[in-house]
């Protein structure tokens, strides 16, 4: 499969993400490259891998500290963990494979739809659209959620 997609990383990116998500901060390419994490890169590719996140629009400048003599960007991710995945996985699926998606999250372990947690996910889509959703797509959810109920 071709990696062209905006959202997918590859396993070098995810491990710097990951120590973006965990710092839960602003961190400049310095603290990034100071952490005392292992990791699988070498400190000369850092600046290769933050240019490339930072162009598909998967992290961005919060701010810039003084380190030394000179001023260094600030990053940080521009989605959480679970909202970049979720990017990702949409970016797979045909538009007609998303609700089978959202029933997979919403199921539990025995294969039974947890009501609670499918209200939940769907009331994450609803607050992580910023604005976005339209009264049509609201309309809709009530639908789904009232037709999950009476099942």
């Amino acid at each position: 499969m071709a990696r062209n997609r905006q959202y997918d990383l590859t396993p070098r990116e995810e491990e710097l993400m990951d120590m973006m998500w965990q710092a839960n901060r602003p961190m400049s390419r310095a603290e990034l490259r100071n952490m005392p994490v292992e990791r699988s890169w070498k400190d000369n590719y850092l600046p290769v891998m933050l240019q490339a996140l930072e162009k598909r629009g998967l992290i961005q400048v919060a701010g810039f500290v003084r380190e030394g003599k000179t001023y260094a960007r600030q990053f940080v991710p521009t989605w959480s963990k679970a909202e970049l995945f979720a990017k990702s996985a949409a970016e797979h699926l045909e538009k007609d494979q998303l609700p089978q998606m959202l029933e997979a999250m919403a199921e539990t372990s025995a294969g039974e739809l947890d009501t609670e947690r499918l209200s939940n996910v769907m009331a994450a889509l609803v607050r992580e659209s910023k604005g976005k959703a339209n009264a049509k797509l609201l309309d809709r959810l009530e639908d789904i959620l009232q037709e999950v109920e009476e099942a």
